[in-house]
């Protein structure tokens, strides 16, 4: 006796089964691989105790968000080298990401040095000079950590090829960066002919940089790691500048800091925003600020994508070259599809 399943159940079994079939479709085509061409950058690092599983998670950390293609990244060579494959064959993209693993992603917010105010650390930085010490770190005669040099960020003017420096360094306490020595930018910029330029100075007189004096203060630690959130945003120009939101700790020590310049008759506090040793703004101190700041300044997009990304992934257990050893072809495999994240 032959038995017939009524229609409805009929259509459910088929359904069930196309449901099955497409499901195993799609796994065989998700979980399919394929081929691009990249490029495998190769650094030397120095033997540490950092185990080879904390470098290649601090350097994913570092790359996620800044770059999205498909990475591989491993400890090789006994701990001797770190090889990373990425899906990129574009040099400036290669370039970029050289630049963002160099950094150490430090940021600190210091006072810079005004004489009459200072004049202890300022003293003390030029008795360092004299005896030949060219260090970044300004020493007291008791060992005391008080000041530090920053290089000024500049760029170059496309018009003249003089350096442009992106903060107005007049009024600072300077010193030359190749040579070390102490810069009296007032006078050297007046000529017979009248006022001259920085920039053409700079150029005139082969200074390729200027570094400013900044005041390190013993009861108060502002750095990268008294913030909460970094983002990019625009100042009220329109110009591209970095949000900053601090910590509880972080906003007592800003605001300490910030009470402790604000404005006294005609004198004016600068605070230095120092990223990896390089002064990249320094806005007058004009009142106390706590909980958030903007960072503006003569920014190019890389440049504040770079800032967010190395403030978002921390430091790096090691420090990276400011270039690898080797750049070369590679061939990455990766998933064919990939889920939206």
């Amino acid at each position: 006796m032959n038995q017939h399943h009524p229609p409805s159940r009929r259509k459910t079994i088929l359904a069930v089964a196309v449901t099955v079939w497409v499901a195993i479709a799609v796994g065989l085509v998700f979980f399919a691989k394929t081929s691009v061409e990249g490029t495998r950058i190769e650094y030397q690092i120095e033997s540490s105790d950092v185990r080879a599983d904390q470098i290649v998670s601090a350097v994913e950390r570092r790359l996620n968000g800044f770059f999205d293609g498909a990475k591989e990244i491993r400890v090789i060579e006994d701990g001797r080298k770190l090889q990373i494959d990425l899906e990129t064959t574009d040099s400036a993209q290669l370039d970029a990401i050289a630049t963002l693993l160099h950094h150490e992603g430090h940021l600190r917010f210091l006072a810079l040095a005004q004489p009459g105010r200072h004049d202890a650390v300022i003293d003390a930085a030029s008795a360092q000079i004299d005896s030949g010490d060219r260090s970044l770190e300004v020493r007291d005669a008791s060992d005391a950590l008080v000041g530090r040099w920053a290089l000024i960020d500049q760029s170059i003017d496309p018009m003249t090829g003089w350096p442009k420096p992106k903060i107005e360094p007049q009024g600072l306490i300077l010193r030359d960066f190749k040579t070390g020595a102490l810069v009296d930018l007032a006078s050297s910029l007046q000529t017979s002919e009248g006022q001259v330029d920085v920039g053409q100075w700079m150029f005139d007189n082969n200074v390729t940089g200027l570094e400013a004096l900044a005041i390190v203060e013993p009861d108060v630690q502002l750095d990268g790691d008294s913030l909460s959130f970094a983002a990019i945003t625009e100042d009220a120009n329109g110009q591209l500048a970095v949000s900053l939101e601090f910590t509880t700790q972080g906003s007592t020590a800003l605001e300490t800091l910030t009470k402790r310049y604000v404005p006294v008759g005609q004198r004016q506090t600068r605070l230095g925003i120092i990223f990896d040793d390089v002064l990249i703004t320094a806005p007058k101190i004009l009142q106390p600020i706590r909980k958030q700041a903007v960072i503006t300044g003569d920014f190019e997009k890389a440049e504040v994508q770079t800032i967010i990304a190395v403030l978002k992934a921390g430091r790096l257990p090691i420090e990276l070259p400011e270039q690898p050893v080797r750049r070369e072809p590679v061939t990455l495999t990766k998933p064919l599809l990939q889920w939206p994240l």
